[in-house]
C-alpha cells in the first residue's frame, strides 16, 4: 500500500512540474510576441529618423557651399562637350583621310595615263569616255542652236516659240485695252460738249426774258432795291450765255485726229475680241495669227488730256460764260424775278359762300 501511495504522489508531482513548464513556456512566448510587436514600429521610426538626418546633412552641406552643385553640373557639361568635340574631330579626320586617299588615287591614275598604263586600264578609261560622249550627245539633241536660231527637230519649233509669242500678244492686249478705254472717253467727252453747245443756244432764254420783265431789262428792282446789283449781273450774263457757252463748249476733233480715232477704235476692238476668243480655244496658232494694230494706235494720252481740259472748261461753274456758269445764273434768276416782282403782284377777291356752293353743286350733279 505504501508503494502505491508513493507512486501516486510521484505522479502528481511530475504532472504539476509539467504544467508549470508549459505555463513558463507560454509566458515566454507571449513576452516574445509582445516584443516583436513593439519592435516593428520602432524599426520604421528608426528608418524615418535616419532619412531625416541624411536630408538635414545634405541641406547643411548645400547651405555651406552652394557652388558644389554648380561645379558638378559644369563637370558634366564639360564631359559632354569633350565627347562632342571628339566626335567632330573624328569626323574631320575621316573626311581628311578620304580626301587624301582620293587625291592619291587621282595622282596614281594620272601617272598611269602619262606612262601608258596597262592595256586593261586604258580600255576601261576609253569606255568611260565613250559613255560620257554618248550622254552629252543625247542631251544636245533637240536643243536650240544659238547661231542660226533653228532647231534640229523641226516639229518642235512652233511649240518652243509659243511662249514668247503669247507673252508678246498679252502685252499688246493690255496696251490696246487701256488705249481703247481712252478713246471711248475722248468720244464721250466730245459728245457731251457738243450737246451742251446745242442746248446753250436756247435753254437760257426763258430765264433771261423773265428776269428782264421783272427788272425792266436790268434797270430796276421794285420789290427790293438792294438786290438790283446782283439781279443786273445775272441778267447781263444770261443775255450773252447763248454765245459764250456755245463757243466754250465747241469741243471737237480735227480731221486727222478724228480719222485716227475712228480707225484705231475699230482696230483695237477687233484685236481685243480676237484675243478673248483665243483664250477660250487655247491654241497657240490662234494667238500667233492675231493682227496687231499700228504704232499710231498705242498712245492717246496727249489727246485725252486736251479733250478733258476743254470739257472741264465747258461745265465749270466758276468760269464766266461757260455752260455751268450760265446754269448757275439761271437758278439765281428765278429768285430775283420773284423778289423784284413782289410789288407788282395783283390781289384778287376771294369768291363768296354763295358762289362756292353753286360750284360745288355743279360738280356733284354733273
Amino acid at each position: 500500500m505504501k508503494i502505491i501511495i508513493l507512486f501516486c504522489i510521484s505522479c502528481a508531482v511530475f504532472s504539476t512540474l509539467g504544467e508549470t513548464k508549459k505555463i513558463n513556456e507560454d509566458q515566454s512566448l507571449a513576452v516574445e510576441l509582445a516584443y516583436d510587436l513593439d519592435r516593428v514600429p520602432r524599426a520604421s521610426q528608426l528608418r524615418q529618423s535616419k532619412l531625416k538626418e541624411k536630408e538635414e546633412i545634405q541641406n547643411s552641406k548645400n547651405d555651406k557651399d552652394p557652388d558644389n552643385n554648380k561645379k558638378k553640373r559644369s563637370k558634366k557639361n564639360q564631359k559632354k562637350k569633350e565627347k562632342i568635340t571628339v566626335k567632330k574631330s573624328n569626323r574631320k579626320s575621316m573626311k581628311e583621310s578620304k580626301r587624301k586617299s582620293m587625291k592619291e588615287s587621282k595622282k596614281k591614275s594620272t601617272k598611269q595615263k602619262k606612262n601608258g598604263g596597262d592595256k586593261k586600264g586604258s580600255k576601261k578609261g576609253n569606255k568611260g569616255k565613250r559613255q560620257k560622249k554618248n550622254k552629252n550627245t543625247k542631251k544636245i539633241k533637240g536643243k536650240k542652236t544659238r547661231k542660226t536660231g533653228t532647231y534640229k527637230n523641226a516639229g518642235i519649233s512652233k511649240q518652243d516659240t509659243c511662249y514668247d509669242d503669247l507673252l508678246a500678244k498679252t502685252k499688246k492686249f493690255v496696251l490696246y485695252f487701256y488705249q481703247s478705254q481712252k478713246l471711248n472717253r475722248i468720244t464721250s467727252w466730245v459728245k457731251l460738249a457738243q450737246n451742251k453747245k446745242a442746248k446753250a443756244l436756247s435753254t437760257f432764254s426763258p430765264a433771261r426774258d423773265a428776269l428782264g420783265t421783272s427788272t425792266n431789262q436790268g434797270t430796276s428792282c421794285a420789290g427790293n432795291s438792294s438786290a438790283l446789283g446782283a439781279a443786273n449781273t445775272t441778267y447781263n450774263t444770261l443775255v450773252s450765255c447763248n454765245t459764250t457757252a456755245s463757243t466754250i463748249c465747241d469741243v471737237s476733233l480735227n480731221a486727222t485726229s478724228d480719222t485716227l480715232v475712228t480707225s484705231c477704235t475699230t482696230a483695237l476692238a477687233t484685236y481685243i475680241a480676237d484675243f478673248r476668243a483665243c483664250l477660250k480655244t487655247g491654241a497657240c496658232s490662234c494667238f500667233q495669227g492675231l493682227e496687231e494694230a499700228g504704232a499710231e494706235c498705242e498712245n492717246f494720252l496727249t489727246l485725252e488730256n486736251q479733250i478733258k481740259a476743254e470739257k472741264n472748261d465747258c461745265i465749270n461753274p466758276d468760269k464766266t460764260g461757260s455752260f455751268g456758269n450760265c446754269r448757275q445764273e439761271e437758278r439765281l434768276a428765278t429768285t430775283f424775278t420773284v423778289v423784284c416782282c413782289a410789288s407788282h403782284a395783283v390781289t384778287t377777291q376771294a369768291p363768296g359762300r354763295r358762289h362756292m356752293r353753286l360750284n360745288l353743286n355743279k360738280l356733284f350733279h354733273n
